[in-house]
């Protein structure tokens, strides 16, 4: 009956053991489980932070950008309306040439012919 009592005893202990080293496993996978959740957390609220920031930024941008291209925008009105102008002036200036042109190229011709 001893030799039977010892087979139970190293079943049990056997057992025991096994039980002993599958809660450690269990813990160290715990563990890991809280060490990736912890993680996670901190990704999602950094995340979270970049995200606001970046719209923060976006919103900060297209305000100051509203402002700028109505600036943008008056300038190039006042621009397009010198180069308007100026080109108005040219053609006139070009037109006024032609005709003096051609007035003198009439004189040398009716001093040739007078010749």
């Amino acid at each position: 009956m001893t030799e039977h009592m010892t087979a139970e005893m190293i079943a049990a202990k056997a057992f025991r053991d096994e039980g002993a080293e599958l809660r450690k496993a269990a813990e160290r996978e715990l563990a890991e489980a809280r060490t990736l959740r912890d993680q996670a957390a901190r990704d999602r609220h950094d995340i979270a932070e970049a995200e606001a920031a970046i719209s923060r930024r976006e919103l900060r941008l297209a305000q100051l950008n509203e402002a700028a291209l109505a600036e943008r925008e008056k300038a190039v009105a006042a621009k397009l309306a010198e180069a308007k102008a100026l080109l108005a002036q040219y053609s006139a200036d070009r037109h006024g040439a032609a005709i003096a042109l051609q007035q003198i190229n009439e004189r040398e011709q009716a001093e040739r012919s007078a010749a």
